[in-house]
């Protein structure tokens, strides 16, 4: 009876299994990296075998998609272009295919292994499309030297990235568990993302290192999303696309926030700033003095010694402030006096001594001819006399003495 029941189980199980099916991939979302093929009609058919693909059987693949088809654990076709695809190679013969002597070996198998198939067949699906979305966050804060700052600030970086497969075989044989290939199991990235966001996670460390050594402030890391791609598709290179198949395709990185004593450094830093930008910018004296009048007001209604106690404070710091302000108007003024170019002043000419005459060239001489040009000395009539006066008399009219 066993055997008979045994020979009964082989015969009908192979004859269900000449049955053609249609598959097609299970349902895909966008972080799906993996999916096994379904027969959606096989719920009304009752001759499917669960794991059996039939020789002449159709598969159907979309866009952005690779289906591979294994045997036994093997691959044995693949394809990445769209359409309906014939199964031709199937372990699994088909009477409809006119493989009827295979198909009687196939129950003579059957038989030996009580009934049932020793050979599975199974269509896989992996998704080419880029897995966008995946969160990121350092858990801890990473050094960062700002030039611009001149300081080392300790900040922690959060954003998204995306990836992309580039060699399906190979993510295939490396990336997804074996388990949700035995178990004909969807993949999504979240499953396995934690070995991958702490790679990507030490790859991100030394990109930020490197946009720190450029001389890259920190104030503009939010648009260096495709800096740090480049920069970390170099160091995952040899960990994720020549072993793993896949590749990094995106990085958007959010504002960084930063631990308390940089976020202190920042802040004094850029009043600082605002301070020296407003020494040359009386607009902006008004204004800081106007703000700071207003703030002044408003805290001295509330003022525990009474409103007239707030107002006199706020008087003596108007004054104050007015003081300040007035002294950076001041310093500016200087500064911009000391940028005006000086004109050059006109030299003195030297007075000429008594007896003594000038020349055209400017020289003052006491001789005949001029010791700088060699002019002559003009006869004019005029002299001088010792007392410096100039006379054109015989005596000076400024001291009496006769004409040398």
């Amino acid at each position: 009876m066993g055997l008979i029941k045994m020979v009964t189980g082989a015969i009908g199980g192979a004859i269900k299994e000449q049955t053609l099916e249609a598959f097609q991939p299970s349902p895909m979302s966008d972080t799906t990296v993996f999916a096994p093929a379904v027969a959606p009609h096989s719920n009304n058919n009752p001759y499917g075998t669960e794991g059996v693909i039939s020789n002449g059987s159709i598969i159907q693949v979309y866009d952005n998609q690779m289906m591979i088809l294994v045997d036994g654990g093997r691959v044995v076709d693949y394809t990445a272009e769209p359409g309906y695809f014939q199964v031709q190679n199937s372990s699994a013969p088909s009477l409809f295919n006119g493989q009827f002597k295979d198909s009687l070996k196939d129950v003579w198998t059957r038989i030996k292994f009580g009934g049932s198939t020793p050979q599975t067949q199974r269509a896989y699906y992996i998704n080419l499309q880029e897995i966008k979305g995946i969160k990121f966050g350092t858990p801890n804060p990473l050094n960062y030297f700002d030039s611009f700052y001149n300081a080392e600030l300790r900040l922690k970086i959060h954003g998204v990235y995306s990836i992309i497969v580039t060699n399906p075989l190979l993510f295939y044989e490396n990336v997804i568990p074996k388990e949700a290939v035995t178990n004909n199991q969807k993949v999504d990235y979240s499953d396995i993302a934690p070995q991958y966001n702490g790679e990507f996670l030490t790859a991100l460390s030394t990109a930020i290192g490197q946009l720190s050594a450029s001389g890259e402030s920190i104030r503009f890391i939010t648009s260096k999303g495709d800096e740090l791609s480049r920069y970390m598709q170099t160091a995952l290179d040899s960990l994720w696309q020549q072993n793993r198949g896949m590749d990094l395709f995106s990085v958007a990185v959010s504002a960084p926030s930063y631990d308390e004593q940089s976020q202190k450094l920042i802040d004094k830093r850029n009043e600082i700033a605002m301070q020296a930008s407003a020494v040359a910018n009386p607009a902006q004296q008004a204004a800081y003095l106007a703000t700071a009048a207003g703030q002044a007001m408003m805290n001295a209604g509330s003022n525990e010694g009474g409103s007239m106690a707030g107002f006199l404070g706020v008087g003596m710091a108007m004054n104050q402030g007015a003081n300040i302000l007035s002294g950076y108007q001041q310093q500016a003024a200087a500064q911009a006096q000391n940028q005006v170019p000086q004109q050059p002043q006109p030299q003195q000419q030297a007075a000429p001594a008594p007896g003594g005459w000038t020349c055209e060239c400017g020289a003052v001489n006491t001789g005949k001819f001029c010791q700088n040009c060699g002019k002559p000395r003009p006869d004019n009539g005029k002299w001088t006399c010792e007392c410096g006066a100039e006379n054109t008399g015989k005596f000076c009219q400024n001291c009496g003495k006769p004409k040398p």
